[in-house]
């Protein structure tokens, strides 16, 4: 991993950490208030009954759980598309655990707590601002790719009408995958893609990999190389993708699973 993106992943999770925290803070003031007539409101807070700091404690050792499961949940990958509703509902899952922890470790402590509208209210903050966090830092992030700062570049093989549109897509949404290069097997008049150059056909494919210091590889057409293809990516470390038209697969019906723990792709 670049160092970019360890200060990336970094500063989310100390910032996911500081959003859990300051969710159980608001919720515990803003359900107290409602009692701020009865009592008077320092007395309140400070009362044996419904102490903040017995509330606060649980919140502080837990919330590292909440990290952990954030990311076996894959919440933390530098190339993780963060707008998006699937990303939406990873956050809402780490949530839910992580409020079932606390409640566990609540009840563990044999503390009560003077409320269950409390967690709906956790539940909410904590959703709305780590959701609306991970988008700014991933704006922010866009604005050093455009620059080639923490991006990987990428060669992309072929110069189909699909490969056009992923070039033209990495460049409008200042991709992590930054494209530099094209070769084309079959040869092409084309120049360039959306500003990418065209270099020429794949005898020149070790040399435009020396050349740009290629990180990874996207593979569109000439299907007939892929074997060779692969097998340079895997012995230079490289990172190798390939379109699902690569193998005559349109639309969104393909996937990655696993059968008995071999991973296939599944066209669906």
């Amino acid at each position: 991993m670049k160092k970019f993106h360890y200060y990336i992943t970094t500063t989310k999770v100390l910032l996911d950490y500081a959003w859990i925290i300051l969710s159980f803070t608001l919720a515990y003031f803003l359900r107290v208030a409602e009692y701020a007539n009865e009592f008077p409101y320092v007395d309140f807070i400070l009362s044996s009954k419904f102490s903040f700091m017995d509330y606060i404690l649980p919140a502080l050792y837990t919330s590292p759980l909440w990290l952990v499961v954030m990311y076996f949940a894959n919440g933390y990958k530098v190339e993780l598309q963060v707008k998006s509703f699937r990303h939406l509902q990873r956050i809402i899952f780490v949530c839910l655990v992580g409020i079932a922890i606390y409640i566990v470790t609540f009840f563990f402590l044999r503390m009560e707590l003077f409320s269950r509208l409390i967690f709906v209210m956790i539940f909410m903050f904590s959703v709305l601002l780590i959701f609306n966090s991970h988008i700014v830092i991933n704006t922010i992030a866009k604005h050093f790719y455009k620059r080639g700062i923490g991006t990987f570049p990428t060669l992309i093989i072929g110069t189909t009408r699909e490969a056009q549109k992923l070039i033209g897509l990495l460049k409008e949404n200042n991709s992590i995958h930054q494209p530099v290069a094209i070769l084309d097997g079959y040869g092409t008049k084309l120049k360039e893609i959306s500003d990418v150059p065209v270099l020429g056909k794949l005898n020149i494919f070790e040399d435009t990999i020396k050349k740009h210091k290629i990180e990874q590889i996207i593979q569109t057409d000439n299907l007939e190389q892929t074997i060779n293809i692969l097998n340079f990516a895997l012995q230079n470390n490289l990172k190798y993708a390939m379109l699902p038209t690569l193998l005559g697969v349109h639309g969104k019906g393909s996937k990655v699973e696993e059968v008995e723990g071999v991973p296939v792709v599944r066209v669906e």
